[in-house]
């Protein structure tokens, strides 16, 4: 999860501030599905967008509940720059990637079948990042002797929103799928 890129700490010197930054990516995901949801006139795409977008809302308030209970406050905005610090290149292409993605939606009236099966496909790619780095990266901080109190809670919580991650990328897959065969 933290590439080379990694300063200031790292995830594990960081825990707090990497919950928030992931926290403030989901709360971005959850937008982004909701504006494609409302630009879309397929009902099957639109169900699917509602769902992942309240899984999505679901995941911000946990990472953000999580962050608070590390008991360790702090004052520091969370910014792309910070949160690239600590995540590396993964969080700012993340939040590129929905930024683009968010871009295209707000410039279109109604998203067409060709323009859905192209955000579909960056949005599966994002999911499958998503779900990669919660787990990997943030189960390794579990590990570590700082959090062994929190280890079972939270290797649990990370375990099923790495699942949501997957369940939001086969739903993806399944709806390009879908929209390429009609």
């Amino acid at each position: 999860m933290a590439s080379d890129e990694n300063k200031g700490g790292g995830i594990c010197g960081n825990m707090d501030i990497t919950l928030s930054c992931l926290s403030s990516l989901e709360k971005l995901t959850a937008r982004v599905y909701r504006k494609i949801r409302g630009k879309t006139r397929d009902t099957y795409a639109s169900l699917i967008f509602s769902f992942i977008s309240h899984d999505s809302e679901k995941h911000s308030v946990m990472f953000k509940d999580m962050a608070s209970i590390m008991g360790k406050p702090r004052s520091t905005r969370i910014s792309i720059a910070r949160c690239s610090s600590i995540l590396g290149s993964f969080y700012r292409e993340a939040y590129y990637t929905l930024l683009e993605v968010e871009n295209i939606t707000d410039n279109v009236e109604i998203i067409d079948e060709e323009l859905m099966v192209k955000l579909v496909e960056k949005l599966t790619a994002y999911e499958d990042t998503a779900g990669e780095e919660y787990l990997v990266g943030l189960t390794a901080y579990l590990l570590s002797e700082e959090a062994r109190s929190l280890q079972e809670a939270y290797r649990r919580i990370l375990s099923l929103i790495g699942e949501d991650e997957k369940r939001h990328q086969e739903l993806l897959e399944e709806l390009a799928s879908r929209l390429r065969t009609k």
